[in-house]
């Protein structure tokens, strides 16, 4: 994998390392989101639908909680997902985690060069001769 990573795969002028950090966001909030569980955060590979739901969020009536979720998880399917499949996947994502981080870099970098061209675009030339009179 890593003999590639200089090379950005541009699909519709984005890198889709990036993009596809995103791309199963919209699962949430669609018709699938029914029958499975979805992760509110990123996750590309579809890790959390693999994964039991059984989590009680702290301060609330446990009971309660407990009774919700399991008729809500209840009728949901779950992605059936191979041990070993897991490690390939947290070693991509991992590498779309370092994808974004060069990423920030690289516009970070762009754009403080871009400033100090403009600052120095902005600066009157003292000192120096115009040229012929």
């Amino acid at each position: 994998m890593r003999k590639f990573k200089c090379i950005p795969f541009v699909w519709e002028q984005q890198n889709y390392l990036l993009k596809m950090k995103t791309d199963t966001c919209f699962l949430i909030m669609s018709p699938f989101s029914k029958y499975f569980n979805f992760s509110r955060k990123s996750d590309p590979f579809l890790v959390f639908p693999s994964m039991k739901q059984s989590s009680v969020a702290p301060g609330q009536n446990q009971a309660k909680t407990v009774r919700r979720l399991r008729e809500s998880n209840a009728q949901k399917l779950q992605i059936p997902l191979a041990n070993t499949h897991m490690k390939l996947i947290r070693q991509s994502e991992v590498y779309l985690m370092e994808e974004a981080v060069t990423d920030t870099i690289i516009k970070g970098a762009t754009q403080r060069i871009d400033s100090m061209n403009q600052i120095q675009g902005n600066i009157p030339n003292t000192g120096e001769s115009q040229g012929p009179d």
